[in-house]
C-alpha cells in the first residue's frame, strides 16, 4: 500500500499501473486530488466510460492502494493519446505536430464534436479546395488534424481503427465522409 507521502513516490506508482491500463488498450489521463494538511490525497483518473465497470471490477485492490477515484474521461482528450500513439504506426502527423503539408497524399479531420471523420486529398503541399482547411490551425476544441496518409487504403486502416477502439471504450459510431471539392470522394471511391 502507497503509504509514503511523498507526492513522487505516488505519482510514480499511478503512471506505473496506468501503464499497464495503456497495453489493454485502455487510455487514461490524471489530476492530483489534495487536501490543504496532508498533501497529496489521491488521484483522479479519467477512463473512457464503457471501461470505468471493468477497471473497478478487475483493479479493486488497485484503486484503494493507489487511492484512485474513476470519472469517465472527455472523449477528446482521449483520442488525442490514442492519435499520438497510432502516429508513428501509419507515419503521419497528428495536430500540433503538424508544420505544414509536403508532397501529395491525404489528411483526416478528424471532429469529436459532430463524431465524424471527414477525408481530404492534398497535392503540391496544398488542399485541392480551399473549403477543405478554414481555419489556421491544425488542433481546435473541436477536433484535430491528421495528415501524410499515402492512399486511401491507409486512410481507411487507419479510420477502422479509431472506429474499433471509439466504439468499444465508448460506444459511438463515428461517420466518414470524403470530401467532394478536392477530390478525396472520386479518388476514394475509384480505389473501393
Amino acid at each position: 500500500m502507497v503509504e509514503n507521502n511523498d507526492i513522487s513516490v505516488k505519482r510514480s506508482a499511478l503512471e506505473e499501473w496506468l501503464k499497464t491500463l495503456e497495453d489493454e488498450g485502455i487510455y487514461s489521463y490524471y489530476a492530483e486530488v489534495y487536501n490543504e494538511r496532508e498533501g497529496i490525497e489521491g488521484f483522479q483518473v479519467f477512463v473512457p466510460r464503457e471501461d470505468i465497470d471493468v477497471i473497478e471490477s478487475n483493479y479493486e485492490g488497485k484503486l484503494k492502494e493507489l487511492r484512485v477515484f474513476l470519472s469517465s474521461a472527455v472523449e477528446g482528450k482521449i483520442l488525442k493519446i490514442l492519435l499520438k500513439k497510432l502516429a508513428p504506426k501509419f507515419s503521419v502527423k497528428v495536430g500540433r505536430d503538424i508544420e505544414g503539408l509536403t508532397g501529395n497524399g491525404f489528411a483526416v479531420y478528424l471532429n469529436w464534436t459532430n463524431k465524424a471523420f471527414m477525408v481530404h486529398k492534398y497535392e503540391n503541399g496544398n488542399f485541392k479546395s480551399k473549403n477543405c482547411k478554414k481555419n489556421l490551425f491544425w488542433e481546435t476544441d473541436n477536433g484535430t488534424w491528421i495528415v501524410g496518409f499515402k492512399n486511401c487504403n491507409e486512410v481507411q486502416n487507419f479510420i477502422e481503427e479509431v472506429k474499433e477502439f471509439l466504439e468499444i471504450h465508448f460506444g459511438v459510431n463515428y461517420s466518414v465522409n470524403y470530401h467532394r471539392s478536392c477530390g478525396a470522394y472520386e479518388e476514394c471511391k475509384k480505389e473501393a
